[in-house]
């Protein structure tokens, strides 16, 4: 399955799985205090985070007030931990030499977003596993962590 995001404009993107439009993702606006907001095929979702005296960032995807994911960092790392559909998962950062955000269960890998500038400031190279055609979550997910990242944002 080809997995590609296309911006539409400033912030906004939308999701494509061989051709077809899955949904679109709109970057939030932490300044301002506007979450970053999604759409998978009719449902609409909201990403939020919030801070620990230990965690980092803590984030949740929310659907009709409900969440339906919650990310627990890991102290002193930028990694999580989660649980989707009774599974455990772990989300993994890697900057070494771009940005590198995989999704791991029992360490195998689920899905991985890497940013790949000789794509444009959009491309990216998506690793998925047969295992992560059904969860588009996941997709939208790092793509919150990696859309919209610049060269200048992820090297030095």
């Amino acid at each position: 399955m080809e997995r590609q995001w296309n911006q539409i404009n400033e912030g906004k993107f939308v999701f494509l799985v061989n051709g077809e439009e899955i949904g679109t993702y709109q970057r939030g606006d932490d300044w301002l205090k506007k979450p970053a907001t999604f759409n998978i095929r009719q449902n609409e979702y909201s990403i939020e985070h919030s801070s620990g005296l230990f965690s980092r960032n803590n984030i949740k995807i929310v659907t009709s007030g409900e969440p339906v994911l919650k990310l627990k960092s890991i102290p002193f790392s930028l990694n999580f931990n989660f649980e989707y559909q009774n599974r455990q998962f772990k989300l993994v950062f890697n900057d070494t030499p771009l940005w590198q955000w995989s999704i791991m269960e029992k360490d195998q890998l689920v899905l991985s977003y890497k940013t790949n500038f000789t794509k444009g400031t959009t491309g990216l190279s998506i690793v998925a596993q047969k295992d992560a055609d059904d969860h588009y979550l996941f997709d939208f997910l790092l793509g919150h962590l990696i859309l919209g990242k610049g060269k200048k944002d992820v090297q030095e």
